[in-house]
């Protein structure tokens, strides 16, 4: 997502990611990818996660989701293998 961000703020889009790290290992993840957009973190807490569908034991289930003004979810990506992530052209395409 990351080498797409101006795309998405040209699309007048923010990109927020979740992190079930605690503050300093997303910090230090966020860092060492170069992440520039913001970072939220969970320090345990799984009710974000829970409350998306998104969350299985004690993992977070990689996920995307495009969410409206009106704060609606207006399309999601969900997958159960940690492998599979979509590419940012696919969300780019999906935001209203």
């Amino acid at each position: 997502m990351q080498r797409k961000y101006d795309e998405f703020k040209a699309k007048n889009a923010e990109i927020l990611a979740i992190s079930v790290d605690d503050l300093t290992g997303a910090d230090n993840i966020a860092s060492r990818v170069g992440i520039t957009f913001p970072v939220l973190y969970t320090s345990g807490d799984s009710s974000v996660m829970e409350a998306y569908d998104v969350y299985s034991g004690s993992l977070a289930i990689p996920s995307v989701f495009v969410i409206n003004p009106q704060g609606e979810i207006a399309w999601q990506f969900i997958s159960p293998n940690y492998t599979q992530r979509v590419l940012p052209e696919r969300v780019l395409k999906n935001i209203p």
